[in-house]
């Protein structure tokens, strides 16, 4: 037992002069940008073909975020949140198809658009000299989107139509991993760029038709893998040993998705559709400007 005890110890003040002899650091990074994207709402037939198509633009989103930077060693943690707000005059394109015919097609401007961004990532510094960094990563992201299109007008069968409008909204939940290469030069000047991909993805949208004789609403969950993917690039000025300028610009895209469906436009409750099929996409470019500021 006395044995046992002194050989725990031995661990527990190892484990603390480990942790007593390693490097921290922790910076603080405000930052502000523009989103321009779409989100695409999708619907299939039975035989699998498209007969529903929603596109939601964001042209473009006013984001402003913070993020934090924890150091130890050669483990990078960060966690990152981000709020976007519409800016412009986005709008929302429905499109339906019959027998592969397109048969209507309005356009909704909207009148508000929302953004909510989480992430939680590790890095890990598998290399680093003066001037190169190879640097993998693994992160957790979270995305709620929000938009409110107006009643709107079109075509439907040649003739010239006004329509209800829509709310939708979605939840998207994504696992990504990647490899990061950061360049040095002249000690004052770093260039990172990073691309990822997410081997696992979770979507929740829920959307609200509205209209006087026959509102309705549907669900949709799509689980996808390997279909995001991410491309991050940022220019890092050092201006003293407390404080950067960074440049940063990022790529979201993937393939289409397709998942369950329910509806109650058929029924009185929300109710599983078996011979339909959900689906969605989204593209997006976001770039903008961060003070990283270093306490310690």
């Amino acid at each position: 037992m006395k044995k046992c005890i002194a050989f725990s110890l031995l661990i527990f003040f190892t484990s603390l002069l480990s942790y007593a002899n390693a490097t921290f650091s922790l910076s603080i990074t405000p930052h502000t940008g523009l989103t321009i994207g779409q989100f695409d709402e999708i619907l299939y037939d039975s035989d699998g073909t498209m007969c529903s198509l929603l596109e939601w633009e964001q042209k473009p989103l006013l984001n402003l975020g913070l993020s934090t930077d924890l150091q130890i060693n050669r483990f990078i943690i960060s966690s990152g949140f981000e709020y976007g707000i519409q800016l412009g005059n986005p709008k929302m394109h429905d499109s339906d198809w019959n027998n592969g015919q397109k048969y209507s097609y309005t356009t909704h401007p909207l009148k508000s658009s929302q953004e909510i961004n989480t992430e939680l990532s590790l890095t890990f510094q598998l290399y680093s000299d003066y001037m190169i960094s190879i640097l993998p990563e693994i992160q957790l992201q979270y995305m709620y989107d929000s938009f409110k299109a107006d009643k709107g007008a079109g075509i439907r069968y040649e003739n010239e139509i006004r329509v209800y409008g829509i709310d939708y909204s979605r939840h998207t939940f994504s696992v990504f991993t990647g490899l990061g290469v950061g360049f040095n030069i002249k000690k004052i000047l770093t260039f990172n760029t990073i691309f990822m991909i997410a081997p696992y993805t979770y979507q929740y949208s829920y959307d609200y038709h509205h209209g006087v004789k026959h509102p309705f609403t549907s669900e949709a969950i799509q689980e996808s893998n390997f279909s995001k993917f991410k491309l991050n690039n940022e220019v890092i000025f050092k201006i003293n040993e407390i404080l950067n300028l960074n440049f940063y610009s990022s790529l979201l895209f993937g393939n289409l998705n397709q998942g369950l469906f329910y509806t109650d436009y058929f029924t009185e409750k929300i109710t599983f559709c078996s011979d339909q099929k959900s689906g969605s996409n989204i593209k997006s470019a976001k770039f903008g400007i961060a003070t990283k500021i270093k306490f310690f």
